[in-house]
């Protein structure tokens, strides 16, 4: 057998097994039911769907709800008309779809994001380029800090993991934008990035500043180089992003929440947190599993290195340079809630925050692989050897032995095979249709009997005005409502 094919017949087979790891997160999402913040961004468009059962009644809604949102709490205005469209609106059934919608996401925008880059514009071979970006989700989706949040959470989903893979496919039209093409390709390409970067600013802080930050990099890439056409059309979607952001973070309800919420870091203060928070995350993060992942891919990436070397007029120059400003922008992600809110933020977001550190290791490595690559000649078959296919076989063997119990895969099987998930749902949906019958009344409700940590987020409380208690007493237009 030569290297070509055991390459080929190795990488199938990652795919498959990262397929396999991810079917108990897919059928543990049938489970699922809305909770916290669903219930109050869903308000107005859960009572459009219920009056007129009219879709555009219901896109207006979600308009309503995103205006409402801006003057009365937070600014990101993109974030609320997306929350505001959860799928039990239209009836708790169709909340299951959650987990593997969000889950399909994350995985199809990163394999465009690395077929974009690696075969599109570096000239690799497709195969590797999708072995790569499966392997990224794998990690993204198996050891991310708080899945329950950014996986099977609605609005949670929606404010990070879908801002995060948006933010993969604005990179592409970016660096498309970035190439020799006719003048009506380039105008369709601006109005598509600007029209992108604007939405994309009127989400969560993290994916709107670290956008503004890749965009302003661009810019001084092609300013340094010289490139002053690339150069205006990239300050263009700079600019519509910079409105985007400008109108989330200087909302009435941005000033409202700052005013709720106090954090005095200042500029200074918020810098030096945030780097030594980013240092911190990095440390946490670099484990063994991800090692073995990298390990794994190592012949394959180095493959690839070499034909970008062979295929392109690309040259790996500065692996420490590259490296140096990954970590600086990682770091800078925390900024902004370090100087909002005076910490990192809630842990959904820092999981957002865990979606850019893997992308940003799989480029780094890729990137050196490259650099080691112009620096040593050394002459090598393509393909990975039989003996690097048992080896990788036995790293992964002993990857799954050693680390399969902190994955979410494995807390997702243990979930529905105890029978843990099955009750909750079945309590949630009796819950609900309790609540349905119950327009206009006092209701006390039981306490569910388990609360599985994937699937739940807050409940209600013996308080009728904790603020969860107010959101599922709006939405289901009660009287009141307390946990017994």
């Amino acid at each position: 057998m030569n290297n070509k094919k055991t390459q080929t017949y190795f990488l199938w087979i990652i795919i498959f097994l990262i397929l396999l790891s991810i079917i108990p997160m897919i059928t543990l999402s049938f489970y699922d039911h809305p909770s916290a913040d669903d219930y109050s961004y869903a308000r107005f468009t859960g009572e459009a769907w219920r009056t007129t059962r009219n879709l555009f009644s219901v896109l207006a809604a979600a308009i309503e709800t995103a205006i409402h949102g801006w003057y009365s709490w937070q600014g990101p205005f993109t974030s609320a008309f997306f929350m505001a469209l959860q799928p039990a609106l239209f009836g708790e059934q169709y909340y299951r779809i959650t987990g593997i919608l969000f889950i399909g996401i994350l995985i199809f925008c990163n394999l465009i994001f690395f077929d974009y880059i690696l075969c599109k514009r570096l000239k690799c071979d497709r195969l590797p380029a999708i072995a790569l970006g499966m392997m990224a989700s794998f990690l993204m989706l198996q050891y991310v800090p708080l899945a329950s949040e950014v996986i099977y959470w609605f609005c949670g989903a929606v404010h990070y993991t879908f801002f995060f893979s948006l933010t993969e496919i604005l990179i592409c039209v970016l660096l498309d934008l970035c190439k020799p093409q006719s003048k009506f390709s380039t105008v369709v390409h601006v109005i598509t990035a600007s029209v992108f970067g604007f939405l994309l600013s009127g989400g969560n802080q993290m994916a709107a500043f670290g956008g503004l930050l890749l965009t302003f990099g661009l810019c001084i890439a092609c300013a340094i180089l010289k490139k002053k056409n690339y150069l205006i059309q990239t300050a263009i979607v700079l600019f519509f992003q910079f409105c985007g952001f400008l109108l989330s973070a200087l909302s009435p309800g941005t000033e409202n929440r700052s005013d709720a919420i106090a954090a005095d870091l200042g500029i200074v203060g918020s810098i030096s947190s945030s780097i030594q928070y980013g240092f911190e995350c990095i440390n946490k993060w670099f484990g063994f599993e991800l090692l073995i992942c990298l390990v794994i891919l190592l012949p394959c990436i180095y493959d690839m290195g070499k034909k970008v070397c062979v295929n392109t007029n690309f040259k790996f120059r500065y692996p420490l340079l590259v490296f140096i400003l990954s970590v600086g922008f990682l770091c800078a992600l925390f900024c902004p809630t370090f100087y909002a809110l005076g910490s990192a933020g809630p842990k959904r977001l820092i999981s957002g925050i865990y979606f850019v550190f893997i992308l940003l290791v799989f480029l780094n490595f890729f990137y050196f692989c490259g650099w080691i690559q112009q620096k040593i000649i050394f002459e090598k078959k393509d393909g990975i050897s039989l003996q690097w296919l048992l080896f990788s076989l036995l790293l992964i063997f002993g990857g799954v032995l050693g680390g399969y119990k902190n994955t979410v895969g494995h807390t997702a099987y243990l979930s529905v095979s105890s029978g843990e998930a099955g009750l909750y749902s079945q309590q949630a949906d009796a819950r609900y249709n309790e609540l349905l019958q119950c327009k206009g009344q006092d209701v006390v409700v039981e306490r569910y009997d388990v609360y599985p940590v994937l699937l739940f987020v807050e409940e209600v409380t013996g308080d009728p005005d904790y603020y969860i208690n107010q959101m599922v007493r709006s939405y289901f237009d009660l009287e009141s409502i307390v946990l017994k």
